[in-house]
């Protein structure tokens, strides 16, 4: 206590030395002339406040002290292909949920299925739809702040639900019609005492958040017409794995608007799940067996697309690209070719000459 006291009284001299050496000539008179100040008698309730106060005002001052003002400036990185840093997450069907649950939860699964290969929002199904179901064939996606509404009839083996899209794409992103406002109709029934989802169509249908979550607008390249420059083509594509969804866009085909504007090769039907390999910031990809290169223009016309589409993905900083193990040439590394020159005849006693072209 005996410390506490003396150190009480230190931070009271200091912080009225402080405050005598502040105030103007008139002030300090007076306060000069003050009982309590000149005497030093301040009661013990006051004291305690004072040194209450000087502790806080020293651990602050302390704490400014130790924040830098001073130092270079660091470049920060953005990675547009992660809007959101964790994936979204989902749990499977609890025991003894009723089917308005159940079909509330086959929602959210749903909307992280792009994240686990939509492992969890099959568990919502019976076993034989399970099988058939096909999520991946579509994407439809709600106006913003708004849900798939549902609605039950028939004792609750039936539902129907109802929204109103803003945005539909298909397997590799292209851009769907979409009517004003859409339905699904679910069926329900129980499988091993649990209520299951046992008919719905292929597809999915998400709120407006979880897609921008989930999905990223990027751009594929082709050829134009002339071969003269690369043309991107829009399209929305799941951010998890998102390298392996654009090249499968890519050596799909070109969107129907841009057709006879683009070449394009022949559509792969059926594309590796493979095609990208990543080693540390390099894409290393494997083309397909099934894409025909007939000549070492078409070959650099290709390692350009894809370049051109994988080199704006957040972490890729180098494209290699290869068939059946064979790297192709980078057209970036090749060296411009030597004109060979032929002899057109002598003029004034000097050869003339041209180029073959």
């Amino acid at each position: 206590m005996n410390w506490f006291s003396r150190e009480l009284r230190h931070w009271e001299k200091q912080l009225l030395r402080r405050w005598r050496k502040d105030l103007p000539a008139s002030l300090r008179k007076s306060a000069a002339s003050s009982k309590t100040l000149r005497n030093g008698k301040i009661s013990e309730r006051k004291r305690l406040r004072l040194g209450i106060l000087c502790t806080c005002l020293a651990f602050t001052l302390a704490a400014c002290a130790s924040l830098p003002d001073a130092g270079p400036v660091h470049e920060g990185e953005v990675n547009p292909d992660s809007r959101n840093p964790l994936a979204q997450l989902a749990t499977g069907p609890i025991d003894g949920s009723t089917p308005e649950k159940l079909l509330a939860d086959f929602q959210q699964a749903c909307a992280a299925g792009t994240y686990d290969d939509f492992g969890i929002a099959k568990q919502f199904l019976t076993s034989g739809t399970r099988r058939s179901w096909q999520p991946k064939t579509q994407v439809t996606v709600l106006k913003p702040k708004t849900e798939l509404k549902i609605v039950f009839a028939d004792g609750s083996k039936l539902a129907t639900g109802s929204g109103q899209p803003v945005l539909r794409v298909n397997k590799v992103g292209m851009r769907q019609s979409f009517r004003e406002e859409e339905t699904v109709k679910y069926e329900l029934t129980k499988e091993g005492g649990q209520w299951r989802i046992s008919s719905l169509p292929d597809g999915v249908v998400l709120t407006n958040t979880a897609f921008k979550n989930a999905y990223s607008k990027r751009n594929v390249y082709y050829w134009s017409s002339d071969h003269h420059f690369l043309i991107p083509d829009p399209r929305w594509v799941p951010r998890k794995n998102i390298a392996q969804y654009l090249l499968t866009a890519l050596f799909s085909a070109p969107t129907i608007d841009l057709e006879g504007a683009v070449s394009a090769t022949e559509p792969i039907t059926k594309i590796p799940s493979n095609l990208v390999t990543m080693q540390g910031r390099k894409a290393m990809v494997e083309l397909p067996d099934t894409l025909r290169l007939r000549s070492e223009t078409e070959m650099a016309r290709i390692y350009q697309q894809v370049n051109a589409t994988l080199l704006g993905i957040a972490g890729i900083d180098e494209v290699t690209v290869s068939q059946n193990g064979k790297a192709l040439p980078d057209p970036a590394e090749q060296s411009a070719p030597v004109k060979k020159q032929m002899m057109l005849g002598v003029k004034n006693g000097a050869v003339i000459e041209e180029s073959d072209t």
